[in-house]
């Protein structure tokens, strides 16, 4: 039984990739933190995140662009590739002037920037044939090192109160859609 490449590479992401966060949370219930393979455990996982993301860039890169003959299928895992390595220069390089640019005195425009700037960064990454979750996390990562990157606990409240406002909201009208 034989697959084309791309179909393989499919294939063996699905079936390689575990979450950060089971193996985390197995670890912590099985009061197995202090142990000596712990530091192993989570170094592996640390790596296996890192893997996922040139590997989504490169899987994405020979399923949204032009895989037909090899020079374009070399060409989409250079953008994905090269697009990668831009944010990584971004977060090294940049981050005095996004801690400048995020240095944003209201909470709720500061919210909206930063969704903002995630939904351009996701459209721009489709525009390029690279995954928009690809951009998405690529642009977390940049975030995660400015100063801006820890929430103050009253803000996450208070956001969280909204967000389960506005969910709550949406469920009760859609329950009046269905059920009335």
């Amino acid at each position: 039984m034989r697959f084309p490449l791309l179909e393989t590479l499919i294939i063996a992401g699905v079936i390689t990739i575990s979450s950060s966060a089971i193996v985390a949370k197995v670890l912590v219930d099985l009061k197995r933190t202090g142990n000596n393979e712990t530091e192993l455990i989570l170094g592996i996982i640390m790596f296996e995140d890192i893997f996922l993301a040139v590997y989504l860039s490169v899987v994405s890169g020979l399923v949204l662009g032009d895989h037909a003959s090899f020079l374009g299928a070399l060409t989409s895992i250079g953008i994905a590739l090269g697009y990668m390595l831009l944010f990584f220069i971004v977060a090294r390089w940049a981050t005095p002037l996004l801690n400048k640019l995020l240095n944003i005195s209201s909470d709720e425009i500061f919210i909206i920037v930063v969704f903002s700037s995630l939904f351009f960064i996701a459209g721009f990454s489709e525009t390029i044939h690279v995954a928009e979750a690809i951009g998405a996390l690529l642009l977390g990562l940049v975030f995660s090192e400015t100063e801006h990157s820890g929430v103050p606990p009253a803000f996450r409240k208070k956001t969280t109160l909204r967000i389960f406002s506005i969910k709550r909201a949406v469920i009760l009208r859609i329950k009046r859609l269905f059920y009335t």
